[in-house]
C-alpha cells in the first residue's frame, strides 16, 4: 500500500528547504524555530486536508532533525489540535444534513458507529483517547462537532492526544537510527566472528 500523497512530498521539501535556511549564518529568534514552526503548520495543514496521517511527516521531520524531535512533537501536537478545532467549528456550522450528505461513507463506517457510542458515553475523554490512538480522528470530530461539546474543552483534549500519540512517535523516530545501527553492528560483528572461526 502506497501511502505516499503529492501534499506530503510538498510539504516534506519545504521543510528541507526551512531546514537548510536556518542552518545558515546567525539565527534569529524566529528562525531558531523555523524548522518545528514549518512541520507544526504542515501538521495542521495536513489534519485539514482529512487526506495524510501527519504521524508520517512527523516521522520523517523527526529523521532529518532527532536533536530537535521534542520541540517538533510539541509543535505539532499543537498544529494538529488547531487544524482538529477548525475542522469541529466547520463540522458545527454545516450542520447534520449537509455533513450526511457530504460524508455519506463517513456516517455508515464502524469508526463511525464506534466514535458515537465512545462519545456519547465518555465525551471529551473519548475524544482524547481517539486522538491518542491510530483510530480515525474525523468520526469523532463530527459527532463532537454536532454534539456541541464546549470548543475548548475539545482542544484540550486533541492537544493531549496527539502529544501522547505524537510523542511515542517521535521518542521512537528519534532514537531508531541509532538502535537500528547498533543492532546492524552486533550482527555484522557476529558474522564475521564466525567466518573468521
Amino acid at each position: 500500500m502506497n501511502i505516499w500523497h503529492p501534499l506530503a512530498g510538498s510539504a516534506l521539501l519545504g521543510l528541507q528547504l526551512v531546514d537548510s535556511r536556518t542552518n545558515a549564518g546567525p539565527r534569529s529568534a524566529l528562525l531558531a524555530h523555523a524548522y518545528p514552526l514549518a512541520v507544526a503548520l504542515a501538521a495542521m495543514v495536513l489534519t485539514l486536508s482529512m487526506t495524510v496521517p501527519v504521524a508520517s511527516l512527523l516521522i520523517a521531520a523527526i529523521l532529518l532533525r532527532r536533536e530537535r524531535w521534542k520541540e517538533i512533537v510539541v509543535l505539532s501536537s499543537l498544529g494538529s489540535a488547531l487544524g482538529g478545532v477548525c475542522l469541529y467549528l466547520v463540522f458545527h456550522h454545516l450542520g447534520w444534513s449537509q455533513i450526511s450528505g457530504s460524508y455519506p461513507d463517513v456516517l455508515q463506517s464502524k469508526a463511525w458507529f464506534n466514535a458515537t457510542r465512545w462519545v456519547s458515553a465518555y465525551g471529551t475523554w473519548a475524544l482524547l483517547a481517539i486522538a491518542a490512538t491510530p483510530v480515525p480522528q474525523t468520526p469523532a470530530l463530527i459527532f463532537t462537532a454536532i454534539s456541541r461539546l464546549p470548543i475548548e474543552q475539545v482542544f484540550l483534549a486533541l492537544l493531549v492526544g496527539k502529544l501522547v500519540k505524537y510523542g511515542i512517535y517521535g521518542f521512537f523516530a528519534a532514537r531508531c537510527p541509532a538502535w537500528f545501527g547498533h543492532v546492524l553492528s552486533a550482527q555484522c560483528r557476529k558474522t564475521l566472528s564466525a567466518e573468521k572461526a
